[in-house]
Parts: structure tokens; sequence; C-alpha cells
């Protein structure tokens, strides 16, 4: 995979097929696992360096995830049951929902 930066926005080239632009995370929104992969890929900018509360709103089921800077290299991949608090300098970051449902809380996200 490749990472293309278009206009501060993210696009990715997988094995022959182009995923559209990720949508843009907004603070607390829930979102869910789809089963047509284009629709897996999330985008934020944090303005500052600080916290990202990631949050399972089912802990019945897990949600795994990968976090990738602008460059596309790897930042962090977990699986998550309840929450957990991740750490980013501030940039542009993409966040690949590879399980589950999930919503990211953070006063430094643009």
């Amino acid at each position: 995979m490749r990472l293309l930066l278009l206009s501060f926005l993210f696009m990715i080239e997988v094995s022959g097929g182009t995923i559209k632009e990720p949508t843009p995370v907004k603070t607390g929104e829930v979102y869910s696992y789809d089963e047509n992969i284009s629709n897996n890929y999330y985008s934020f900018s944090m303005k500052d360096t600080g916290n990202i509360f990631i949050s399972n709103p089912d802990p019945k089921e897990s949600h795994k995830y990968r976090i990738y800077d602008k460059e596309f290299n790897l930042i962090e991949s977990d699986i998550v049951t309840d929450s957990k608090v991740e750490s980013l300098y501030n940039g542009d970051y993409l966040y690949h929902n590879v399980q589950g449902s999930f919503s990211i809380h953070s006063n430094k996200i643009e």
C-alpha cells in the first residue's frame, strides 16, 4: 500500500483499487466497521501534541485499529475492549478501523 497526500487529505491505493478519501473524525461520534474496506478509513489532525481517548461502545465485541501518520508509517495497532488513551504529536493521522465500533475523543483534534 502507498499513501498519497493531496491537499492535506489522505488517499490510499490498495492493490489495484483506490480507497476514497477517508471520513474526517468528529470527536465523540461513533463509527462502525463496514464490510466495504473503503469505508473503514478515517482522518484527523492534531492541532497540538496530546492524547486521544479511543472508546469501544460495545464491550461484547472488541475493536481493532491501526493509526498511521501522513507518511503511512504505522504509529500504533491494538485491540480495545473498553477504552484506551494514545499520545500523539501534532500532525495529520489516518485511522484504520479493522474490526468493531469506536469513538475518539480529544480537545486536540481540529
